[in-house]
């Protein structure tokens, strides 16, 4: 396995860092990064029915586009579950109103 600093000589400046940050903490760091992007955006609307959307989109784009790697497609199969669990709950709370 190459060092962060040798992934960065090819010229794969983006590797490098993913590289030094999943060294350290694993694949939690993707969890941390997609938390950090979905935070963002409920913060800021604060509808989970936008968040959950969100959610899905990234987690689809990402296990089709091949940009994680295996160890953590569980994970990612349990951030979409939870954005369907919220999208039915924003849903179904929302028939009240």
């Amino acid at each position: 396995m190459a060092t962060p600093y040798e992934v960065l000589l090819t010229g794969d400046p983006l590797n490098a860092i993913i590289q030094v940050y999943t060294d350290l903490i694993g694949v939690w760091f993707y969890v941390f990064m997609i938390s950090v992007v979905l935070l963002m955006v409920y913060f800021k609307n604060k509808n989970l029915s936008i968040l959950s959307t969100i959610g899905i989109i990234l987690g689809t784009a990402m296990s089709q586009l091949d940009l994680l790697p295996v160890e953590f497609t569980g994970i990612l199969y349990l951030i979409m579950g939870l954005a369907v669990a919220g999208i039915i709950y924003s849903v179904l709370s929302s028939k009240g109103e």
